[in-house]
């Protein structure tokens, strides 16, 4: 075999389908159910950050879990005037990505510390989020920001 031979050989061999599936008993079996990121938003446990990513310029869908939804995005009482949700909204995606810019390395995981008047008449505060790019319903990828606690 020739140099020229061994090396399309090598090329061939990298660029070979590759079986990314593991087998694991389990392939052939009926799906009893599944839980789709479509059905999270559907049962408000996830909501959809979209509009305001796009306008950003992220490239992903951006959804936010109910727990950030209601304890950080959603402004306290009495706050009308200087808070709303879409200010809210607006700078927790805009922190994120100031967070994923500064992300040292190749990583699916940010965590990031907006600041936020979390009552009325208080000094904004951090509130330390985590934010997680994975493969959504679809195998394109999808980012979910959380509450630091949420697992």
């Amino acid at each position: 075999m020739t140099v020229k031979d061994e090396a399309t050989q090598k090329i061939e061999d990298v660029t070979a389908p590759l079986e990314f599936r593991e087998r694991d008993g389990f392939e052939d079996l009926p799906i009893i159910d599944s839980y789709t990121r479509e059905d999270a938003h559907r049962d408000e446990l996830f909501f959809s950050v979209d509009k305001t990513a796009a306008e950003i310029g992220y490239n992903f869908s951006v959804s936010v879990s109910q727990h950030v939804w209601y304890s950080v995005l959603v402004p306290p009482e009495r706050t009308e005037g200087y808070q709303d949700i879409e200010g809210r909204i607006f700078d927790t995606l805009w922190i994120l990505k100031l967070a994923i810019r500064q992300a040292k390395g190749s990583t699916d995981l940010v965590n990031f510390a907006p600041l936020y008047v979390m009552k009325a008449g208080e000094r904004a505060r951090p509130v330390l989020l985590k934010a997680i790019c994975h493969a959504g319903d679809s195998g394109k990828p999808v980012i979910s920001i959380y509450r630091a606690e949420e697992s």
